[in-house]
């Protein structure tokens, strides 16, 4: 998908999305983050050589990690991160369940080992 596609998305039909149902603060933080991402509403900087030979004007983003322009890049590399920690063979997760009775005693700990 081409980046913008989502912000315009988001521009040509947030208003009537927010209209018909509520919305947390939180969820109103990101939609403006992501409509307002990479555009004069959060200003520009300047990318230039020190000899004048190259000048770049680019717009600033707005780093919020639900932004598919400036959050993706973050996600990417966590994932990353975490492959390169995972182990290079099969395994599983395995879960369960032990009775109350064990809670408060505290005999089954992350770190217990027997003496």
């Amino acid at each position: 998908m081409k980046p913008g596609i989502i912000q315009r998305i988001f521009n040509d039909h947030y208003e009537s999305y927010r209209q018909s149902r509520r919305m947390s603060p939180r969820e109103e933080y990101a939609a403006n983050a992501i409509m307002t991402c990479r555009t004069k509403a959060l200003g520009y900087h300047i990318n230039a050589c020190p000899n004048g030979d190259y000048v770049d004007v680019v717009a600033n983003s707005c780093g919020h990690r639900a932004c598919p322009q400036c959050g993706a890049t973050d996600t990417q590399l966590w994932l990353e991160r975490q492959k390169a920690k995972a182990l290079n063979c099969r395994y599983f997760q395995v879960v369960f369940t032990i009775s109350h009775d064990l809670h408060p005693s505290g005999v089954l700990t992350a770190n217990y080992s027997p003496i």
